[in-house]
């Protein structure tokens, strides 16, 4: 009954979308002369038209993914050969393409720019061992955008854990359940073993796999830095409430899920990827007030070796120290742009 139920909103999703798509394409005249006007009597430069032009593209391009993945199903054999290698490469590369098409027309529609700053320390390309990415979650879309880096920037397989409510966009979850990932349950029963899951994960890794983790555990805003200060203090946790306290622009991160997949792939090889620059839009509200962005978003990466990674208790120290050097990385972009914003 649950996979009828599955397969019936996934199909309804589909043909919603492409429902979609055609009423876009032969509205599109009357949507965009509405919005051009919308436009000049509002504030912002064309906010309504960027903000269309960005979910019209977001849905044709969807839209052709949707109809891409079916032809792969069929000439799969009807979902006989999906998981093998040629027809796995296939969705990866129909899913670097779908990205680079969404992601372009955010990046060119509200003027953000991305810039990564590539010192000593950086992955390099073609690494030949699996990596454990641990990022920083701000803003909005980071995680499109470092998906679509890690297709093709550095031409990797990502393997990712996401929420199970992201299965009502039909691209995640087709091509995403037809690649290694997870999509965590929304109600965690007495079944759900989250560490068993990631080992699973982590084990099947290959060398040209990266497993995404957000050791944070949700996007970072100043209030909800705030909580999470405030629920160490109130459980007794002092320490934590201090360690908590001493991070400006990141949240204290959680060790657990990094350690259980370090266990599990004990040849990967780890990645701190930080963000600057879209951490001032963590709502709706401030999303459609910032468009156009002119946003220099900075990217750095920090590579270490496997044997570089402590496995043992010394790794909740480790994090820690890496993720107060982020913190301060995060700091020291921040001015820096706010010099550049500043006139002379």
């Amino acid at each position: 009954m649950k996979r009828a139920a599955m397969l019936l909103r996934r199909w309804a999703m589909v043909v919603a979308y492409w429902v979609a798509a055609v009423f876009l394409f032969t509205s599109l005249p009357l949507w965009a002369v509405g919005l051009a006007l919308v436009s000049t009597l509002s504030h912002g430069r064309w906010r309504a038209l960027r903000a269309m032009w960005v979910l019209v593209v977001y849905v044709w391009t969807s839209a052709a993914t949707l109809a891409a993945l079916v032809v792969l199903w069929v000439a799969s054999g009807f979902g006989w050969k999906l998981r093998s290698p040629t027809f796995q490469e296939l969705h990866y590369r129909l899913l670097g393409l779908h990205l680079a098409i969404v992601v372009g027309s955010g990046r060119r529609a509200f003027h953000v720019r991305f810039r990564w700053d590539d010192r000593e320390g950086a992955p390099p390309r073609g690494v030949g061992v699996p990596v454990i990415v641990v990022s920083r979650h701000a803003g909005p879309g980071d995680s499109l955008f470092l998906m679509e880096a890690i297709l093709n920037r550095f031409h990797r397989r990502p393997v990712v854990v996401l929420k199970e409510m992201l299965r009502w966009e039909p691209v995640v979850d087709i091509a995403l359940g037809r690649l290694p990932s997870w999509f965590v349950p929304a109600q965690r029963g007495a079944g759900t073993d989250v560490a068993a899951a990631l080992s699973r994960l982590a084990a099947g890794l290959g060398a040209r796999s990266n497993l995404v983790i957000f050791p944070e555990g949700e996007n970072f805003t100043p209030r909800r830095r705030l909580r999470r200060i405030e629920r160490f203090e109130q459980s007794g946790k002092a320490d934590l409430a201090e360690r908590a306290g001493s991070l400006q622009h990141v949240l204290l991160p959680r060790v657990n899920g990094l350690r259980t997949v370090l266990e599990a792939a004990p040849t990967a090889a780890v990645v701190i990827l930080g963000h600057a620059g879209l951490e001032h839009l963590s709502t709706a509200g401030d999303l459609w007030r910032g468009v156009p962005m002119d946003a220099d978003v900075v990217v750095r990466a920090w590579y270490f070796a496997p044997d570089e990674v402590p496995r043992g208790p010394e790794l909740d120290d480790w994090l820690l120290a890496h993720w107060d050097a982020l913190d301060g990385w995060i700091a020291e972009a921040d001015a820096a742009a706010e010099r550049r914003r500043v006139p002379a």
